[in-house]
């Protein structure tokens, strides 16, 4: 399980990241692009007061707003999580124990490639729509 170790603060709203497997480096936060509640973090002394969760290792300000760790490795390292890895093993293995017309009619009302969608906590950017009135 991916943890985050260590953390510092630094300007521009990034933070200096170690994680548990070794990998350290700059992660942007960019709270102007997740909008919502992490706008909050624009705010110098609330960025600031970012903390390790001991618990889940992840990166918490006040106010409930977190980061998952193994969405920020996944970004800064551009490899998928052991967690994602592991799903889509057994989603291979689930597929080659089935007999082949059990699969074939489960396949007919679904794409053929298992979803590479991340989960995580934070919230999905959306575009911003502008409505333009007539006259």
């Amino acid at each position: 399980m991916i943890r985050i170790v260590s953390a510092e603060p630094l300007s521009d709203c990034r933070l200096k990241i170690t994680f548990n497997d070794g990998v350290s480096g700059i992660f942007p936060v960019e709270p102007g692009r997740r909008g919502g509640v992490f706008l909050k973090l624009l705010d110098a002394k609330v960025f600031n007061a970012v903390t390790i969760n001991p618990d889940f290792g992840c990166m918490e300000w006040p106010g409930g707003i977190d980061l998952c760790p193994d969405t920020m490795h996944q970004d800064m390292t551009g490899s998928e999580s052991e967690a994602e890895l592991h799903s889509f093993a057994a989603l291979r293995e689930d597929e080659k124990s089935e007999s082949p017309s059990s699969l074939t009619s489960r396949k007919a009302g679904r794409r053929s490639k298992p979803s590479t969608r991340r989960l995580s906590a934070e919230p999905a950017v959306r575009a911003p729509i502008s409505i333009h009135e007539e006259t």
